[in-house]
């Protein structure tokens, strides 16, 4: 049986989407984007997916836990997710899912971490195609000169700063 379900669930700044397939998470959806909207990206995505409003109940909690303040580690197999990616992709998408909570790299680092020291570029194009963020932490991926540097979220660095401020230590 190959059904995808989702589900779109409120958090504190804003809807936030989960797919699955076989209970597996597949792919995530940030806030920033009116519940409709979601449901519209979704269907587009997955034509076939089905609501399901207690999919991953265990994994909507987390993230409403997240983004109420609330220290979350997230323990989530990634490897189903990741499954259609290039290597190269799978690998930066592992290394960044290993940073911990508060905790920031460069884009530079992070492609050293993965084994590949002259890719800090391609990396970041690599996190731009991550499809479960939050769960795989690309937010934690700043410029080497501190900056945040870009974030693929529809509202973008915006998103990104709220996630690392939730994050730090106060």
């Amino acid at each position: 049986m190959n059904e995808f379900e989702y589900t779109i669930f409120k958090t504190r700044l804003g809807h936030f989407a989960i797919v699955a397939r076989n209970e597996n998470l597949i792919r995530t959806f940030l806030p920033g984007t009116e519940k409709q909207k979601l449901k519209t990206e979704i269907l587009k995505l997955y034509p076939a997916a089905k609501l399901n409003p207690t999919l991953l109940k265990n994994i909507q909690q987390q993230i409403k836990d997240y983004f109420a303040g609330k220290k979350v580690n997230f323990n989530i197999d990634i490897t189903t997710a990741i499954k259609n990616l290039s290597d190269f992709s799978k690998a930066i998408l592992k290394a960044c899912s290993k940073i911990h909570p508060a905790q920031t790299l460069s884009y530079r680092q992070l492609a050293n971490m993965a084994n590949h020291p002259n890719a800090a570029r391609a990396a970041g194009t690599a996190l731009s195609r991550n499809p479960i963020p939050l769960i795989i932490p690309c937010h934690r991926i700043i410029k080497s000169n501190n900056q945040t540097g870009n974030f693929t979220a529809p509202t973008g660095t915006a998103l990104k700063q709220k996630m690392l401020n939730l994050e730090s230590p106060h």
